[in-house]
């Protein structure tokens, strides 16, 4: 509370954002990436556990490989549309190319 001898507030002017208020952006950004990096760990970890209590000692080698097929499908994917980004820019270029 204020007391009767205290000034009231003044509400200070607006100021451009100097090096240290993008650098204080930046932290609260990485901050929220870590949360969700470990919230999407921690899931992926589930899921692990999940596929290990349901296999039984006959199929574990099965649910690994189940699990790196998987990871290798979702990176082959990637990878497919990284290069076929990479042919349009360079279809482009080539087009470019021989109208000048």
């Amino acid at each position: 509370m204020w007391s009767a001898r205290q000034l009231p507030k003044v509400q200070e002017a607006s100021r451009c954002k100097s090096h240290w208020d993008y650098v204080l952006d930046e932290m609260q950004w990485l901050a929220v990436d870590f949360a969700q990096e470990r919230r999407w760990k921690m899931a992926a970890a589930r899921k692990v556990i999940d596929i290990s209590t349901i296999c039984t000692s006959d199929c574990i080698l099965q649910c690994l490989f189940w699990l790196h097929r998987v990871l290798l499908i979702r990176r082959f994917k990637m990878m497919a549309a990284e290069y076929l980004l990479n042919t349009r820019n360079m279809a482009a270029q080539l087009g470019l190319f021989w109208e000048s």
